[in-house]
């Protein structure tokens, strides 16, 4: 601190101050929100409202914002904490008024919801910019349960490429970059550095908010495009199990992580066993400690995955680490009925080809003790 600190107000004064606004009443008139005796009644929502409250919460979390980045200090953490909560608040209730006008404007025609969705987005991208900026006092556990399944699937790959980059960025990367743009982004191999980077100069429980966050939003993500999903699979292992940089703090809490990911999303686990191959020489029996905690169960293992199974299972000794976890894999399959109990949960051709497979197996390590026994005789 500077030496006039005697000058500063005590963390206390600023609390006391903070209480003083009305915020509560403040969100119930933004919102058109009226208190009954029983419930909350929420008025009809229009769209020239709606463009009203994305600008009126934009002033709003800019003005925390400046808080942030002024008591960004440790003497002020619990201050801190109060502002970053109002930020998450202040997204939660835009987010929860913008849905109802959704559902509206969905049955309209027209590109009112477009040009909504957009103003939505950025809103949104600006307020985790705002938490963002206090990232060592404890405002980063506010990112990790944001809505984050409101926003248009091209912010949430902005919002994940933010939350790689080591150095704030004010505005996306690029106010028209698709997809596929952004994605290559974050392919690019500086970009693992910088996550690496950002999460070793973090605090352990800051970093495991940022990774929290990241897995909040995979988890969130609805369509059939998969790639973002797999995006965040293969960067939290990448750092929770390859990289010796980051894996010793990070490999914990990131096997929870990916098995909250494979909960939602079960395909994921295939993507996960690719680059479990593809690193097993680094993660060697790490991998059967992450997987022992995958929702096996809810897996539907395709062709790629039942090939590097039965390599792994006939071309590698018994206490081989990919052995070993083929095994455990296979075990823990749902060989049974679906939740109705009028069908098996996978497929009947797959049931007979892990039975001749497993067969296949037993033979071969059967002959090559056999074989092993008669030349030491």
């Amino acid at each position: 601190d500077s030496a006039d600190t005697w000058a500063l107000l005590h963390e206390n004064d600023l609390v006391m101050l903070l209480q003083q606004f009305p915020f509560n009443r403040f969100f119930c008139h933004i919102m058109n929100i009226q208190l009954s005796d029983t419930d909350l009644v929420v008025s009809a929502v229009t769209e020239q409202h709606m463009l009203w409250l994305f600008a009126l919460c934009s002033t709003l979390v800019k003005l925390l914002s400046e808080g942030l980045r002024n008591f960004n200090r440790s003497r002020y953490r619990q201050f801190v904490k109060r502002l970053g909560r109002l930020v998450r608040h202040t997204i939660q209730h835009v987010s929860e008024v913008w849905k109802l006008c959704k559902r509206r404007l969905e049955q309209v025609q027209g590109d009112a919801l477009g040009k909504l969705q957009v103003e939505y987005d950025h809103f949104f991208y600006r307020s985790v910019v705002c938490i963002l900026s206090a990232p060592r006092v404890g405002a980063l556990q506010f990112l990790s349960d944001l809505p984050y399944q409101q926003l248009s699937h091209t912010m949430q790959w902005q919002l994940l490429w933010l939350l790689h980059v080591e150095n704030i960025q004010d505005s996306p990367p690029g106010q028209t970059a698709t997809i596929p743009q952004i994605k290559a982004l974050l392919q690019e191999s500086d970009m693992m550095v910088q996550l690496e980077d950002k999460l070793c100069d973090l605090e352990q429980s800051e970093a495991i908010f940022l990774m929290t966050a990241c897995t909040n939003m995979a988890r969130s993500h609805v369509g059939t495009d998969t790639d973002f999903v797999d995006m965040v699979v293969t960067h939290l292992y990448q750092v929770c199990y390859v990289s010796s940089r980051t894996r010793e703090f990070c490999s914990k809490v990131g096997r929870e992580l990916l098995s909250s990911i494979c909960l939602v999303h079960p395909a994921a686990v295939s993507t996960l066993l690719d680059r479990v191959g593809d690193t097993m020489e680094q993660v060697g029996l790490m991998s059967l400690y992450l997987y022992k905690e995958m929702p096996l169960h809810l897996w539907q293992p395709q062709s790629a995955d039942m090939v590097l199974l039965e390599t792994w299972l006939l071309k590698s000794e018994l206490s081989s680490p990919q052995h070993r976890l083929a095994r455990l894999i296979v075990a823990q399959l749902n060989w049974g009925t679906n939740d109705q109990g009028d069908r098996l949960f996978l497929p009947l051709a797959l049931h007979w080809w892990m039975g001749l497979l497993l067969t296949q197996v037993c033979n071969h390590f059967l002959f090559n003790k056999e074989q092993a026994g008669l030349l030491a005789a």
